[in-house]
C-alpha cells in the first residue's frame, strides 16, 4: 500500500489491488493482510486495472481523470467499541464517501471517484480516512468499473431536496422542469412553510403540480401553511387521504395535526385530484404514476395496527422522458412495501433514484430495497436522525434506525446517498 502517513494512531490493513474478483471472505484479510501504522487522518492508495478503464502505458492519459465506481469491503474495529464507529471515508478530492460503519463486520462501501496519476507514473485511486483514532481499518479486495451513471439524470429537470427549518424531520422536494414548470412533492412541516414559500417564489409565483404522499404533518404542514394563507397559486393538487373520522379513529388526532388546515386550504387550489393505483400525470417530460391506492385499515397483530398513517402513503414513480426513473416512497411501511411488491412489482423495477422511506429509518423492509435496488438514495433527515444512536448519541427511538438502513443501502450497492440534513441538495 502506498501513500500511508507515519506516526499515526489507527491501523490501516490491506493493500488491496483493484481487480475484478469481488467480495472475498473477510477472514482472508484479517489473517493475511499486512499491517501499517496510520492515524487520525490516514490515506489508502489503490492501484491496478479497472474494468472499462484503460491503464496501459500507451493510453494512460485517457485513464487519468476517468470517472469510476469503486466497491470495496471495509472492516473497522476498536477495543471496547460496539455498534457503529466514527471513521469517515473521503475521496481524495474531499467528498464524503461513507461513515458510521458497523464495528466488527465487513461492509461493502461503494462510491464514485476519479483515477489519479502518481509520481512513479502509475495510476490508481486514493481514499482518505479520518476520525479513526484507536481504530483498525481493514480493506478487502476492491472492484473498479467505469461509471455508468449519466451526468444528467432527469432529462433537463432539476430536483431540490429541502431540509427542515425546525427541529423535526420532514419530506420536501421541489422540481423545476426544463421548460420552467414547478412541481412539489410533499413540502415539510408547518414551520417550514415560510422557507418553502420563499424558495418557490424565487422561481415563480405558481406551482404547476403539488403531490402529497400522505397526511402526516411533516409532509403536509408546509403545504397547509401556503394554501391557507394563499401565498402561491397552486394549479393542481394531488392527494388521497382517509376520511377525518378514519384518521381520528385509527391514528389519533395528534398524528396529523395539520390535516384539517390542509383540507380546508386545498379549496384554494385550482384543481384537486385523488390519485389511485395506475393514475398518471405527465408534466413537461416527467411522468408521475401512483403505484397504489390509499386503502389501508388496521389489522390487529400486524404492522398496520401501529403504523396506519405511514401505510396510507401513495408511492409515486417519476419517469424522465430523457433521463432516469425516481421512486418516491414517502413514509411507506413494511406492509405497504410488501403489498406493492406483490401487486405492482414491474413498476418498482428500473428506478435508479430512490427516496428512502420514512426519512431513512423504520420504513419499508430490507427485502423491499433488495428488490428495487437503485444507485442513488435520497434521504430527508436531520443530523440527529441520520446518526441516530451512534455510540450512544440520542437520535431516534424507532425499531429500525438510520444506521441499520444505511447498511441495507450499502448491501444493494448504492453509490450515492444524498442527505438533506442542514442544506438544500440538488439532483440534476
Amino acid at each position: 500500500m502506498k501513500g500511508i502517513g507515519k506516526g499515526l494512531a489507527c491501523l490501516l490493513v490491506g493493500a488491496l489491488t483493484l481487480g475484478a474478483t469481488g467480495f472475498v471472505s473477510g477472514s482472508v484479510y484479517a489473517e493475511n493482510a499486512p499491517v501499517v501504522q496510520a492515524t487520525l487522518t490516514a490515506q489508502a492508495t489503490y492501484t491496478g486495472t479497472a474494468q472499462g478503464v484503460s491503464h496501459t502505458i500507451e493510453e494512460r492519459e485517457n485513464a487519468i481523470g476517468s470517472n469510476v465506481i469503486v466497491r470495496v469491503p471495509v472492516w473497522i474495529e476498536k477495543s471496547g467499541v460496539e455498534g457503529y464507529g466514527t471513521p469517515k471515508f473521503y475521496t481524495h478530492g474531499g467528498r464524503l464517501v461513507d461513515d458510521a460503519l458497523p464495528v466488527g463486520k465487513w461492509s461493502m462501501v461503494s462510491f464514485e471517484t476519479t483515477v489519479s496519476l502518481f509520481s512513479d507514473g502509475t495510476t490508481g485511486i486514493v481514499v482518505d480516512v479520518t476520525n479513526c483514532d484507536g481504530y483498525t481499518v481493514k480493506f478487502g479486495e476492491a472492484t473498479v468499473t467505469a461509471n455508468g451513471i449519466p451526468e444528467t439524470l432527469l432529462g433537463g429537470a432539476t430536483m431540490y431536496m429541502l431540509p427542515s427549518t425546525v427541529a423535526e424531520q420532514n419530506e420536501s422536494f421541489v422540481i423545476l422542469t426544463e421548460n420552467g414548470k414547478l412541481i412539489v412533492m410533499d413540502g415539510g412541516n408547518y414551520g417550514d412553510g415560510e422557507f418553502l414559500a420563499e424558495f418557490l417564489l424565487s422561481f415563480k409565483s405558481e406551482v404547476d403540480a403539488w403531490f402529497i404522499s400522505h397526511y402526516h404533518s411533516d409532509h403536509i404542514g408546509a403545504a397547509a401553511y401556503i394554501l391557507e394563507n394563499d401565498l402561491i397559486t397552486v394549479n393542481n393538487l394531488y392527494y388521497a387521504f382517509p376520511s377525518k373520522e378514519e384518521h381520528d379513529k385509527y391514528d389519533g388526532t395528534g398524528r396529523g395535526k395539520e390535516y384539517t388546515k390542509f383540507v380546508a386550504g386545498a379549496e384554494n387550489a385550482l384543481n384537486v385530484e385523488r390519485p389511485v393505483k395506475g393514475w398518471t400525470k405527465t408534466i413537461d417530460g416527467l411522468t408521475f404514476t401512483a403505484l397504489n391506492s390509499q386503502s389501508y385499515y388496521p389489522v390487529a397483530g400486524t404492522e398496520t395496527a401501529y403504523n396506519y398513517g405511514n401505510n396510507t402513503t401513495i408511492i409515486y414513480r417519476m419517469d424522465a422522458e430523457d433521463g432516469e426513473s425516481t421512486l418516491f416512497l414517502g413514509d411507506a411501511g413494511v406492509q405497504l412495501g410488501a403489498d406493492v411488491m406483490a401487486n405492482n412489482a414491474e413498476m418498482l423495477k428500473g428506478c435508479r433514484i430512490i427516496q428512502a422511506a420514512h426519512h431513512g429509518q423504520n420504513g419499508v423492509a430490507k427485502a423491499f430495497y433488495q428488490f428495487v435496488g437503485g444507485d442513488i438514495y435520497l434521504v430527508n433527515a436531520p443530523t440527529a436522525l441520520w446518526y441516530a444512536n451512534l455510540n450512544g448519541t440520542i437520535g431516534s427511538n424507532t425499531t429500525v434506525t438510520s444506521l441499520e438502513n444505511r447498511e441495507w443501502f450499502r448491501e444493494v450497492g448504492a453509490v450515492r446517498t444524498i442527505v438533506a440534513m442542514e442544506s438544500v441538495k440538488t439532483i440534476q
